[in-house]
């Protein structure tokens, strides 16, 4: 499958996850969260589980990939750029949290 294939396969998905995000902001806020913070908090989660699924699943498809090139070099590199890639986002991921968690702390205290 080539780039620009997945990429039209690609695009409708992430045009309907993110859509999909205004909805939950204002659900929460019109069912009594109470403040924006709760609001972003909940974003945050519902984020980071989606981005967290998303990096598994890469994982998961590219140890099939990894098994099913049997030997083909090519394939083989391939489906190990997408479990180093996936990899690499969990830590931004994880990364990008602590950062937003420290900065949150820092403001809360002032």
């Amino acid at each position: 499958m080539t780039y620009k294939n997945r990429t039209k396969k690609l695009l409708p998905l992430s045009f309907v996850i993110i859509s999909c995000i205004p909805s939950f902001v204002f659900a929460a806020s019109a069912s009594g969260f109470g403040s924006i913070d709760d609001v972003l908090k909940n974003v945050e989660k519902w984020l980071l589980g989606i981005v967290g699924g998303l990096a598994v699943l890469f994982i998961i498809i590219g140890g099939v990939r990894y098994i099913i090139s049997a030997g083909n070099p090519d394939q083989a590199g391939a489906a190990k750029k997408t479990i180093l890639y996936a990899i690499i986002g969990i830590i931004v991921v994880v990364f990008s949290y602590a950062v937003v968690t420290l900065i949150q702390s820092l403001l809360h205290q002032l």
